[in-house]
């Protein structure tokens, strides 16, 4: 849920992959969880006239997809997942409901992506941000004399980047506060956008969050180590710091802050909407929270990952030759990759 080019993975936070934190939808913050699901997974999000909760539609995601293809970074959102490669070359698979993934033929040079519920947003070589896809809440159009981003977290209805001065803008839905960015955060390094609220990071390894708090996802622990990647989930928030130790905080209904306690030595991090998943130093790759999907089943064999990326209710990682592995929910093929 997800974002990103600071070489630690986020879903919608800094990291080699831009992966936002990706919820399909955030539904009632008072009652987050399965009924949530439910109403962000109907048929009419996908184009689809099943259940999106049908488990039947999980039985054809047990064999993870394998591309054939070098891809240096990926983003997986709910309904589908983006790549690009080392000559800055983009592809999106998946939903094309609301065209998030056509990507612009005025895109190229990308450098990072994050792929959002309906929406997707890169950046290129210049700085400039392009956005396409669903846009109701304002999520895709990107502001006026932005200036040149250095990155970029998509949620469902809001999207934030930080520029290269180290400044934080966000657009689109704002009931909770999510898109009003506070003054005076300091020199921001990096911006994760959440279910309905939004944190970041600054060169200090200081921790902001905004938006919405029922259950405590913007309540920064008073003895957090400095970070070093941040990354929020639906209604949840992750830390990894700089003792390579990942820390989460919010709902917990689903175990998605209850970190394994054999978890160490971690170099990449992403949040979806209900799970999160790692990365270690020996390349393994762990993920926890809800496990609806399959989404926390990592598949046997598969071998030694340096980036990973949660999706809503899916998973995708890569290794160091850039093949990427995806498993978890496949209802419109998000985890089939090219």
């Amino acid at each position: 849920m997800k974002r990103n080019t600071l070489g630690i993975v986020g879903c919608g936070l800094s990291g080699i992959i831009g992966c936002t934190p990706l919820p399909a939808d955030s539904g009632d913050s008072e009652n987050p969880g399965a009924d949530d699901t439910q109403d962000t997974g109907s048929p009419e999000d996908t184009g689809d006239t099943e259940d999106p909760l049908d488990t039947e539609d999980s039985a054809d995601t047990e064999d993870p997809a394998t591309v054939p293809q070098n891809w240096e970074r990926l983003s997986a959102g709910t309904y589908h997942t983006c790549a690009l490669d080392s000559e800055g070359d983009l592809i999106c698979w998946g939903a094309t409901t609301q065209s998030q993934t056509n990507v612009p033929e005025t895109i190229a040079n990308t450098v990072s992506v994050s792929a959002g519920d309906s929406q997707t947003c890169a950046i290129d070589t210049t700085g400039n941000l392009t956005c396409w896809g669903d846009g109701d809440s304002g999520q895709s159009a990107v502001p006026e004399n932005l200036g040149s981003i250095a990155s970029v977290s998509v949620d469902l209805h809001h999207t934030c980047a930080v520029d290269t001065s180290g400044e934080v803008t966000c657009w689109g839905s704002n009931e909770y506060g999510e898109s009003s960015v506070p003054g005076n955060l300091g020199d921001i390094v990096s911006v994760s956008a959440g279910g309905e609220h939004t944190c970041a990071l600054d060169s200090t390894g200081d921790v902001t969050c905004w938006g919405d708090n029922a259950y405590g996802q913007l309540s920064v622990p008073n003895n957090l180590a400095p970070v070093i990647a941040l990354t929020t989930g639906n209604y949840f928030t992750c830390a990894l710091d700089t003792d390579h130790e990942v820390r989460c905080w919010g709902f917990n209904e689903h175990d998605e802050t209850n970190v394994p306690s054999d978890l160490h030595d971690v170099v990449a991090l992403s949040s979806g909407e209900f799970h999160s998943c790692a990365v270690d130093t020996g390349g393994d790759v762990t993920c926890w929270g809800w496990n609806y999907y399959g989404e926390d089943t990592v598949p046997e064999n598969l071998g030694e990952m340096v980036a990973v990326s949660a999706g809503s209710w899916h998973t995708c990682a890569s290794d160091a030759s850039g093949d990427i592995q995806c498993w978890g929910w496949n209802i419109v093929g998000q985890c089939d990759v090219p």
